[in-house]
């Protein structure tokens, strides 16, 4: 490694901004320090002791990519730099600091002929000197490691997470593995943990050498999460499992992240309505319960470092796609609510690189572009600033049931994240609520209003409502989702569409319906009506005790020739009464009339829904050409997941599915299926 006599930056330029901000309000640039001697980018920096700062960066000298790692004091001067590569087919992905050693994880592409190549990984060791200790590249000679992420050892070496592949028959599978080194770079013992295709986790380190690992084995649908603590040899000494919707994309990578709430493990999810990939936490005590899984509502390309403070994360991104070019630094509470996504319009074409989190002004390394020349560029940004924000705790209210006319009370409390008083000039309270304060109130900083929320339910079906409260804060309006039910029967038939395939005419075929009633109290169905050629076995009426239900028999025998089709209305006492289940036939002359016998569909497809808009209830039909999984949900117009209205395995052939409106609110919503192979939308207008 050569050690360069010149330091890297003699010329800096400084250009100053001031405009007051806080971490819990978009925060201020205090000052921009621009390396004009040099063409490149910072792509980490972390704080030592002293002021000093750990810098890696990629530089453009003379047409010719180098990476550099180099001691910066803080006056922003290079005490020394080391040439880590100077090829283009060399990169260094991360650096880890342990006392006085850093480990660096470098990749460098080894061309096996002109037209193909492999991948080296080399692991390489510095003091904070910048003397050269050890280089080691972890190789099997059999199957292929790539170790991602590390983290100290009491004893001056590292601990090194990652993967191991391997071929088995035809498919490559893998496992996580831990490596052990010691100051020299020897490894002194790895360990390979249980389960196949486990990948793309983090490490952490807990005490005394103990460490939390947090991987995804992202294979399977829903995603699993596990969280593993290990002690000081490396052994598992228990494991936890969680399951998430969200699935697995390695746009964002992981972060497994300590804080003041415990183990937050952040990952990035690819949308089902393609509206682009989220950011998806989970979070968990040290317990292993789970506090909080929650999907961010920001794209994950504003969200490339992700670093805890008080009262939740920080974020610091760059631009989504089609937005303009800058520095996007949002905060998401620790009740999971963003507080701010703001938008800095600086000249970055590259996204944003490591954040220093500190007590003083925290600075960020990004790429700067000023007259298609690259300077690297650190910006600093001050947490200090008296604008507020109100928010709530809790973020959500459940009342649970009610009987009728009888009334439940929670309560409901309010701060401010900043030093500026706050007035809330107007709540919003839904029908079958009451609240007991009264606006005008003014909320002063570091104090806590706590009031009460009253539910009395007068009709006897489930609540879904929103309060809304209308202050002075920069968030001037916040809103709180409330739900609760009265005890009330539920009428919910195993299907909307029952198809009894097809019938030689002259014959009889038959189809079990199921009905249950998982409400809270009996349900009462009136006598059912037979549309010909369909008739019942028994008609009803019936009485369905809470959390029961009931088989009936449907026959069908027509004596004509095609497809016959009939609707079996359900009137119950159920407030959203009636039910109506499509009824279907297909009638030929002999099972051997291939041309009679009804055809499968050749390629899924989703039908609109009829009626739409609609009221109560609208059907959406759907084709699939073979069995599959299918998975119904119905997203507002935001994107947010409002339920899950069917997940099953359905046959080939033509299906129907109805989807029940009772407790939403008029608006647009779309419904979205997935099997697996293929994805489809369909937009839904809810008239009240």
């Amino acid at each position: 490694m050569q050690c360069k006599s010149y330091c890297w930056f003699a010329s800096l330029a400084i250009i100053l901004w001031i405009v007051p901000s806080a971490w819990a309000q978009p925060p201020t640039v205090d000052s921009v320090f621009v390396f004009e001697g040099v063409h490149g980018t910072f792509s980490q920096m972390t704080p030592l002791a002293g002021g000093d700062m750990l810098v890696l960066g990629r530089f453009d000298e003379n047409d010719q990519l180098r990476w550099e790692l180099g001691r910066m004091n803080p006056s922003w001067e290079f005490v020394w730099t080391r040439d880590i590569y100077a090829t283009d087919s060399g990169e260094v992905q991360r650096a880890f600091v342990n006392g006085n050693h850093v480990l660096l994880m470098t990749s460098e592409r080894e061309y096996i002929d002109s037209h193909s190549w492999t991948t080296r990984r080399n692991y390489v060791c510095y003091t904070l000197d910048g003397d050269s200790m050890w280089a080691n590249s972890l190789e099997d000679s059999v199957n292929y490691t790539s170790m991602s992420n590390a983290v100290g050892s009491d004893d001056g070496g590292f601990l090194v997470y990652g993967q191991e592949s391997y071929l088995d028959s035809i498919f490559i599978r893998y496992h996580e593995k831990l490596v052990k080194l010691d100051t020299t770079g020897t490894v002194v013992w790895e360990r390979i943990f249980d389960g196949e295709n486990y990948s793309s986790g983090d490490i952490a380190k807990l005490s005394q050498d103990s460490v939390l690992i947090a991987s995804v084995f992202y294979s399977s649908e829903p995603t699993d999460i596990r969280f593993s603590f290990l002690d000081s040899d490396g052994n598992v000494g228990r494991t936890l499992q969680f399951e998430s919707n969200a699935r697995f994309s390695n746009t964002f990578g992981t972060r497994l992240i300590l804080s003041e709430y415990g183990f937050d493990f952040v990952w990035s999810s690819d949308s089902e309505m393609n509206l682009g990939t989220r950011l998806q936490l989970i979070r968990i005590d040290s317990t292993g319960a789970v506090q909080l899984s929650t999907s961010g509502e920001e794209s994950v390309n504003r969200l490339r470092t992700v670093i805890p403070v008080e009262g939740g994360l920080l974020t610091f991104g760059g631009p989504d796609f089609n937005m303009p070019p800058g520095i996007y630094v949002g905060h998401m509470g620790a009740n999971h609510v963003w507080y701010y996504m703001e938008h800095y319009p600086f000249e970055v074409s590259a996204p944003v690189y490591g954040m220093l989190p500190g007590a003083s002004p925290t600075c960020l390394g990004a790429l700067r572009v000023e007259a298609a020349t690259w300077h690297p560029t650190i910006f600093y940004f001050s947490p200090e600033g008296p604008a507020s924000y109100l928010y709530s705790t809790p973020d959500q209210l459940n009342f649970g049931i009610v009987p009728l006319e009888e009334t439940n009370e929670l309560t409901l409390e309010l701060a401010l994240t900043g030093q500026t008083p706050v007035t809330v000039t107007e709540f919003i309270v839904p029908q079958n609520y009451a609240i007991s304060a009264q606006a005008p109130i003014t909320i002063q900083p570091d104090e806590e209003i706590t009031m009460r929320l009253a539910f009395r339910p007068t009709e006897r079906r489930h609540f879904v409502d929103t309060l809304y409260l209308v202050s002075s804060a920069l968030n001037d309006t916040i809103f709180v989702p409330i739900t609760g039910e009265a005890p009330y029967p539920l009428c919910e038939p195993d299907r909307d569409h029952l198809d009894l395939r097809w019938c030689v005419i002259g014959d009889t075929v038959s189809a079990d319906l199921h009905i249950s009633n998982p409400g809270t109290e009996p349900l009462h169905i009136a006598v059912m009506n037979q549309p010909s050629p369909f008739w019942l076995e028994n008609t009803g009426p019936f009485l369905l005790p809470a959390d029961s239900s009931l088989t009936l028999t449907l026959f069908a025998a027509p004596i004509n020739v095609g497809i016959h089709d009939g609707l079996l209305v359900i009137q119950s006492d159920e407030p959203n009464s009636p039910d109506s289940i499509a009824l279907t036939v297909r009638v030929v002359t002999s099972p051997s009339s291939a041309e009679e016998e009804p055809k499968l569909p050749t390629e899924f497809k989703l039908h609109p829904p009829y009626p739409n808009p609609f009221n109560a209830s609208t059907v959406i039909r759907f084709e699939l050409p073979k069995t599959e999984v299918v998975k119904l949900t119905l997203f507002d117009i935001t994107g947010r997941l409002v339920r899950e209205i069917v997940r099953q395995t359905f046959d080939a052939g033509e299906h129907r599915i109805a989807i029940d409106g009772a407790g939403l609110a008029s608006g647009i919503y779309f419904a979205a299926m997935n099997t697996g192979d293929n994805n489809a939308v369909q937009k839904l207008l809810l008239v009240r």
